[in-house]
This record gives C-alpha cells, sequence and structure tokens, in this order.
C-alpha cells in the first residue's frame, strides 16, 4: 500500500526538484540549512521519489529523514565530508530496508569524478531510478601530491585518462570500478575491496595493493612493477600483458587466477596459492616460487631460469615447455604431474619426489638428482627408478617416443615405455 500522505509530511523538511524552496511561516530567517541548499542546488531530496515506496513503517523513514537533515544543518559551510557521505549512505540503505522491507534496485548510487576546478566525487543516488539526492564530496590533496580518496565507496566508478600519482585509495570500496589509461604510480589501494575491478593501460608502479580484496579483477596490458600484492586475495583474478617485474605477492590467494603473457622476472611468490591456476607465456626469470601451490594448475611456455622454487607443491599439475635450466628445486613435489617437453638441465632437484609423473620428452642434463625419487606407472603398479638411471630414463623417452606423436598422453605408451625401461634395469641387473 503506497503512503500518498508522504508529500504534505515533508514540505518542512524537502527540497521539490524545481528547487523552489518551501519552509514554515515562524522559519522566516535564512538558516544553515538555507545555505547548504544554495551551495548545492541540486542536493534534493524529491517527495516523488519518497512517495514510491511502499510504507510498512512510515514513522521510522520520517525519523531517518529527518535525521539526514539535521546532518545537513550541522555543516557550517554546506561541504559533504567523506565521514558524512558515509552516514547519508547509511540512512539511505536504512530508508530502503524499512519502506520496502529488502535493499534491491529500488535505491541505487552512482559516483563520479570531477576535477573541473578542484577534485570532488559527485555521488548521486537514485530512488526508482528518480534522482533523490546529490552529494559533492571535494577530495583533499595527499602530501606528495595526488588525491586522498581513502575510504570512500566508489562502487562503479569509471575514470579514464587521469593522474592519479600518489593518491591513496586505501580502505575504499571500488567494487566493479574502471580505471583506464591512468597514472597511478605511488598509488595507496591498501586494504581495498575492488572486486571485478578492471585496470586497463595504467602505470601501477611502485604501488601499494597489500591485504586488498580483487577477486574476478583484471590488469589488463599494464605496468605493475615494484608493487606490494602481499596477502592480496586476488581468486579468479584475470592478468595479461602486463609487467610485474619485481613486484611481491608473498602469501597471496591467487586460486583459479589466469595469467597470460606476463612478464615477471625476480617476482616473489613464496607461500603463493596458484591452485587450479592457468599460467601460458610467463617469463618467471629469477622468480621465487618457493613454496607456491600449483596444485592442479596448468604451466604452459613458462620460463624458469635461474629462479627458485624450493618445497613447491606440483601434484596433479600439467607442465608443457617449461624450462627450468638452473633452478633450484629441491624437495619439490611433482607427483601425478605431466612434465611433457621440460627442461631441467643444469637444475638442482635434490630430493625432488616425481611419483606418477608423465616424463615425455624431459631433459635432465647435469641436473642435480641426488636423493630424488622417480616412478613410472605400468598399470595399477609404479616402478621405481633410480635416480642414478636419469640419463637411461631421458634417453629412452628421446628413442622410444620421438616416432609417436602425442605419446606421453596415453595410459598405454606411458606403460610401454616404463615396461621397456624396467626389462632394461633388470637385464643389467642380470648381468652384473
Amino acid at each position: 500500500m503506497r503512503y500518498n500522505g508522504l508529500n504534505n509530511m515533508f514540505f518542512s523538511l524537502c527540497k521539490i526538484n524545481d528547487n523552489h524552496s518551501f519552509t514554515s511561516s515562524s522559519h522566516t530567517k535564512k538558516t544553515k540549512s538555507y545555505n547548504y541548499s544554495k551551495h548545492h542546488k541540486n542536493t534534493l531530496i524529491d517527495n516523488k521519489a519518497l512517495s514510491l515506496f511502499k510504507m510498512d513503517d512510515h514513522e521510522k523513514v520520517i525519523g531517518l529523514i529527518q535525521k539526514m537533515k539535521r546532518i545537513y544543518d550541522s555543516l557550517p559551510s554546506g561541504k559533504i565530508t567523506k565521514e558524512t557521505d558515509r552516514k547519508i549512505h547509511k540512512h539511505f540503505i536504512d530508508i530502503a530496508l524499512y519502506a520496502n522491507n529488502k535493499c534491491d534496485d529500488r535505491i541505487t548510487r552512482r559516483v563520479y569524478l570531477s576535477k573541473e576546478k578542484e577534485v570532488s566525487i559527485k555521488v548521486v543516488y537514485f530512488i526508482n531510478n528518480v534522482a533523490v539526492h546529490n552529494n559533492t564530496i571535494e577530495i583533499p590533496q595527499t602530501v606528495n601530491g595526488g588525491y586522498d580518496f581513502s575510504h570512500l565507496s566508489l562502487k562503479g566508478i569509471v575514470i579514464k585518462d587521469e593522474d592519479l600519482s600518489n593518491s591513496n585509495f586505501a580502505g575504499c570500496r571500488l567494487q566493479n570500478a574502471i580505471f583506464q589509461d591512468c597514472n597511478m604510480y605511488k598509488t595507496n589501494f591498501y586494504y581495498a575491496i575492488m572486486e571485478k575491478i578492471l585496470f586497463d593501460d595504467c602505470i601501477l608502479d611502485d604501488s601499494n595493493f597489500a591485504q586488498i580484496k580483487m577477486a574476478d579483477g583484471t590488469l589488463n596490458a599494464c605496468s605493475a612493477m615494484h608493487v606490494q600484492f602481499y596477502n592480496a586475495a586476488m581468486n579468479r583474478a584475470n592478468i595479461k600483458n602486463t609487467f610485474l617485474d619485481y613486484s611481491n605477492f608473498y602469501m597471496a590467494y591467487m586460486s583459479e587466477v589466469n595469467l597470460y603473457k606476463v612478464i615477471a622476472p625476480y617476482i616473489n611468490l613464496f607461500r603463493a596459492d596458484l591452485s587450479f591456476s592457468k599460467l601460458d607465456l610467463i617469463n618467471f626469470e629469477h622468480a621465487d616460487l618457493s613454496r607456491v601451490n600449483l596444485n592442479k594448475a596448468t604451466l604452459q611456455n613458462i620460463n624458469l631460469i635461474d629462479s627458485k622454487l624450493f618445497c613447491t607443491w606440483l601434484t596433479n599439475t600439467f607442465l608443457e615447455m617449461v624450462i627450468c635450466t638452473g633452478s633450484n628445486m629441491a624437495n619439490v613435489n611433482f607427483n601425478n604431474a605431466n612434465l611433457s617437453n621440460c627442461h631441467f638441465n643444469c637444475s638442482i632437484l635434490t630430493k625432488a619426489c616425481m611419483f606418477n609423473t608423465r616424463l615425455y620428452r624431459v631433459n635432465f642434463d647435469e641436473a642435480s638428482v641426488q636423493g630424488m625419487g622417480i616412478s613410472i606407472l605400468r598399470g595399477e603398479e609404479n616402478i621405481p627408478i633410480d635416480s642414478d638411471t636419469l640419463v637411461t630414463l631421458q634417453k629412452f623417452f628421446e628413442e622410444d617416443c620421438t616416432s609417436h606423436t602425442g605419446m606421453s598422453q596415453t595410459e598405454d605408451n606411458i606403460n610401454a615405455v616404463a615396461m621397456k625401461i624396467t626389462a632394461d634395469i633388470m637385464l643389467t641387473a642380470d648381468r652384473g
């Protein structure tokens, strides 16, 4: 049931969209509220929009509107602060909750960046697609010349071709935001919430993304060198055509992430979670991937030359054309992995585990394999291979598999190679 009498009750509280004010006979003096309205001509609460509500508790709604008006009256210069914006936003949500017992598309909020004179954020509230209130939040400059957006709700904001270097977005809500062609050098996003955010062709070098929440976010064609991503939650993120040189992803949660054409030498991924992820055409030269969880990940065309993978978890992982020349891969777990066409030449594989692995045309030339455990499937059995026979193992794989396209992809072909290796080992033992 609609409460159509709401308009009459709000004549003394609200402004109509044509900017004509209505005041009682006892309030002829210009008040702070009047000055505020004059300063913000578009700061409106439209009776028509409010009357669209189904009023389950109209007295509560009236109280909330009055509370909002008291906030305006308390502002000496008519300026909206970040703290006031949070209060106003909360009251609008409360109104929607009490008016309709749910907060759905009845109330929406859009945010715009304005840089005409001074940097400001324009916040527009809509009720049933009718604009009911505008906030203009002046953004102060930081010490280093950027702008302080910290702790603002900027959901869905679109910023293009702006210089936001040295700005502060710490604690911001940036869900579904878009930053395109922006210079954001040394920008602080610490603890920001940015699910489904898009950074497109942005400069993010030396920025701070520590402990952000960036699930389903995208970094496309960005430069993000020397960036702090430690403890970041970036599951299902999409990072492509991006530079990540020297960046720090210590203990970052990046499950199901998609990395494509990423240049990331000297990157730190120590103890990061990349399980179920897909990595293709990546340069991890001199990178630290120690204790990284790559369980059930797919790695193709990866450069791991001179990198560290100490105690890395690569179980059930598919690796193809991965070059690990000169890498430290001691104690790495490759169990159940597919290592087709991988190069481990000159690498350290001390005490690594390769049980139940697919080893099609793998290069172990001059690799350090002391104490390495390796076995190949034969039916339901595991055939143990001593690390001293790795050269023989490689020889057999090269001789017996080169004439068979994709031999490693079928269990029968793996078993055939394994049986031949086993027969050769047994024959050598009998002769001894």
